[in-house]
């Protein structure tokens, strides 16, 4: 299932100058998603059900945000994960963050502090960050025209999911976030 299209570069420089038609958003709006669609960036909003039968349906929601992003901040591999990693200067308490302009199967994980307001107390969080692969053949590319690196092709799944705790003593519902290339 479709959930969001995003523009990109290769679509900014090529189809919106040339002929000034945004693919990603001809695609949004053919699949009855043009609100879920953007040039830049798309916050998503996430609703995980712990998938237990028979309980009372407890469920986590998920914030998400994704960006293409437009710089790498260099070639090598520490410079993409800390593009990667500046997403969460703009939105620090998402869940996930998944970004694309570098081409580069990255996966990691932070840990971050928030304030609990409902419970007066300091609570530990977990991010996941993921950079996608590039999905081009490097013959005959812009890649090779440009001497660029060819990039693995590893497709990332990201895996979301609602853990529940349930106990004699407490009945909670946690995050799980896990991704695979």
């Amino acid at each position: 299932r479709m959930i969001a299209t995003l523009g990109c570069n290769h679509d900014h420089d090529r189809s919106m100058r040339q002929v000034d038609i945004s693919f990603a958003q001809q695609l949004a709006v053919m699949l009855g998603i043009p609100d879920k669609s953007s040039a830049d960036s798309v916050l998503l909003f996430l609703t995980v059900e712990d998938g237990i039968k028979g309980h009372n349906g407890k469920s986590v929601l998920y914030r998400v945000f994704i960006s293409h992003g437009n710089n790498g901040g260099g070639g090598s591999a520490p410079s993409k994960l800390g593009a990667l990693e500046k997403m969460s200067l703009v939105l620090p308490s998402a869940d996930l963050f998944i970004h694309n302009h570098t081409h580069s199967p990255i996966v990691y994980k932070d840990t971050y502090y928030d304030i609990d307001d409902k419970k007066k107390c300091i609570t530990q969080k977990e991010r996941l960050y993921v950079n996608c692969a590039s999905f081009l053949n490097y013959w005959n590319s812009y890649g090779e025209k440009k001497l660029m690196k060819p990039q693995s092709q590893s497709l990332p799944i990201i895996k979301l999911r609602a853990y529940r705790n349930h106990t004699r003593f407490e009945d909670r519902i946690r995050k799980v976030l896990s991704c695979e290339l």
